[in-house]
């Protein structure tokens, strides 16, 4: 499938890493603690000077990573909001107000962003009319949120957007991102593809244009990436492969082209090219949903998230907490997915691939992060 352009992104708008991650846990020996996008003293980010691979034209034998002790900055937690069913994508009134709900993603937020915003603003549409410049508000900072806050003025809505935190500062900045729907629940696989479908024509306009989106191949074993081969088979190209190109390891596999997502960069993109937009922002939280009918605008977009279960009382909310372990950045030109995950971001190179159902705290588990290490170790065959 050509992927032909429907968006011209604000690409002139190029801003840091800067802004509050989450907070690592300091009790894991030999794990130094910091926050999820601060560098630490000797762990300079690669400039990404890795080729990118040719998905035709595979090497026999691909760099392995470094996972020994020496190399561990630090172990993460953050919390997916899973809603069991299905994501929540519809309108409904409440107090005579029409509230659009978009949230529930799980572990495929950034995945869907794009195309559960235009969904959403199509829902809207059919609701209200068209925005004709009538104010909307956006509740949630994260990437689901800040997403729909940048379609919304392209149907002509004049939108501000309403969260506690915002990009960086929210849940959305932990994750290891990769194009794959992962850890969501869904009704309709129409639909589901449908936002695939528009989500990866806007990732296509943004990558390799130095906002955090990148092309990447993840390679799988036949028992990993599941959530690869969830993708329409004409959307994104793969081959399978008898043996992966390892050193050492002789399983067979498949090589998928998808794109690789880094939080720490492409969410102050993003917001940035939300407020260049002409999108506003507002700092504050909303303690019952009656507090809504005080807001001057005409529609509410729900985005809250896990927000969402205690402010629209949605009982199918379900929290997924996941572990990370963030090693020194390794100029890696690929993604490997084994049952764990390995993501090479240019501020840390990702680990992960847990899922704590019913945990509500962030807090990082030394037993779990271990684990997740050591999966890596045996499947690569080094690191000790």
């Amino acid at each position: 499938m050509a992927l032909t352009s429907l968006f011209t992104p604000l690409i002139g708008c190029r801003t840091g890493t800067g802004g509050a991650g989450l907070d690592a846990v300091p009790d894991a020996p030999g794990m130094p603690t910091g926050t999820a996008h601060e560098i630490p003293a000797g762990a300079t980010p690669f400039p990404n000077t890795s080729k990118p691979l040719d998905l035709q034209h595979l090497p026999d034998a691909l760099p392995l990573p470094y996972l020994s002790d020496d190399q561990i900055l630090r172990r993460v937690a953050g919390i997916r909001p899973y809603r069991r069913g299905s994501y929540r994508l519809e309108c409904e009134q409440i107090n005579g107000r029409w509230v659009a709900h978009n949230y529930g993603h799980g572990g495929s937020g950034y995945t869907l962003s794009w195309g559960s915003a235009e969904l959403c603003a199509d829902q809207l549409e059919a609701a209200v009319g068209p925005g004709r410049g009538r104010p909307v508000a956006v509740l949630g900072g994260g990437v689901v949120g800040l997403s729909t806050a940048r379609v919304l003025p392209e149907r002509g809505w004049d939108v501000t957007v309403y969260a506690q935190h915002f990009a960086t500062e929210t849940a959305s900045n932990w994750a290891g991102a990769q194009f794959a729907p992962s850890g969501v629940a869904f009704s309709s696989r129409a639909e589901m593809q449908d936002m695939l479908r528009r989500s990866a024509v806007r990732f296509e306009q943004l990558a390799d244009r130095h906002v955090g989106v990148s092309r990447q191949i993840n390679f799988t074993t036949p028992r990993g990436g599941g959530a690869l081969h969830q993708l329409p088979r004409d959307l994104l190209p793969y081959r399978t492969l008898d043996r992966l190109p390892f050193p050492g390891v002789t399983q067979p596999g498949r090589a998928h082209s998808t794109f690789l997502i880094e939080p720490p960069i492409y969410l102050p993109w993003l917001l940035g090219n939300v407020k260049q937009a002409g999108v506003k922002t507002v700092n504050r939280t909303f303690g019952h949903r009656d507090e809504l009918a005080r807001l001057p605008d005409s529609a509410v977009v729900n985005c809250l998230g896990l927000g969402a279960g205690t402010l629209f009382n949605d009982a199918a909310m379900q929290p997924i907490r996941g572990q990370l372990v963030h090693l020194r950045p390794q100029n890696l030109p690929y993604m490997m997915s084994h049952g764990g995950y390995l993501f090479p971001r240019r501020d840390v190179l990702v680990l992960g691939g847990s899922y704590e159902r019913g945990e509500t705290e962030p807090i990082a588990d030394a037993a779990t992060c271990h684990r997740i290490l050591l999966r890596h170790r045996r499947f690569f065959g080094t690191g000790v």
